[in-house]
C-alpha cells in the first residue's frame, strides 16, 4: 500500500530530474493528480500525475507564439498559432517529448490508450513578449476511441 502511494511521487521526481538534466527547463513543480476526462491546467515547469495510469505529464516550454495580439489595432489575416513542448513519462518506460499546438487545426497527442488535447493557452497574445513563466495551458485527457 505504501509503494502504491509512493509510485506517483517517485515517477514525478524521476521526470523532474530528467528534465533538469536534459536542459529542457528549470525545476519541475508537481501538482495534484488529474483525472481522465477532467480539464486541468499547467504552467511552464509544472507537472501532473494521471490518476490510475502511472503517467506523468509536464509542460516544458513554449516553442512559438505567433497568435494575433489582442492589444493591437493591427488587423490579422491569420490567427496564428501557439506551439508547446510537453514531456510524458510512464512509470515503466522512457521519457518522451511531444509538441502540441493550437492554431489552424488543434493537435492531439496519443499516449498509449489516451489522447491529450490542448484546449486553451493563456494569456492571450499581446504585442509585448510574454515571459514563459506567465503561460498557462488547459488540457484534457480522454480515452482513445
Amino acid at each position: 500500500c505504501t509503494m502504491r502511494r509512493l509510485a506517483p511521487l517517485l515517477l514525478s521526481l524521476t521526470l523532474a530530474l530528467t528534465l533538469a538534466a536534459s536542459g529542457c527547463g528549470g525545476p519541475t513543480e508537481v501538482l495534484d493528480p488529474v483525472s481522465i476526462g477532467e480539464p486541468f491546467e499547467l504552467g511552464v515547469g509544472e507537472a501532473v500525475v494521471v490518476r490510475d495510469r502511472q503517467l506523468t505529464l509536464a509542460f516544458v516550454l513554449v516553442l512559438e507564439d505567433s497568435r494575433c495580439p489582442t492589444d493591437s489595432l493591427i488587423l490579422c489575416v491569420w490567427a496564428g498559432r501557439v506551439r508547446l513542448r510537453l514531456a510524458s513519462a510512464p512509470l515503466s518506460g522512457d521519457q518522451a517529448l511531444h509538441e502540441i499546438h493550437l492554431g489552424d487545426e488543434p493537435s492531439v497527442i496519443p499516449l498509449g490508450d489516451l489522447r491529450l488535447e490542448l484546449l486553451e493557452v493563456l494569456p492571450a497574445a499581446r504585442l509585448e513578449r510574454i515571459p514563459d513563466r506567465d503561460y498557462r495551458a488547459r488540457f484534457v485527457l480522454t480515452v482513445a476511441p
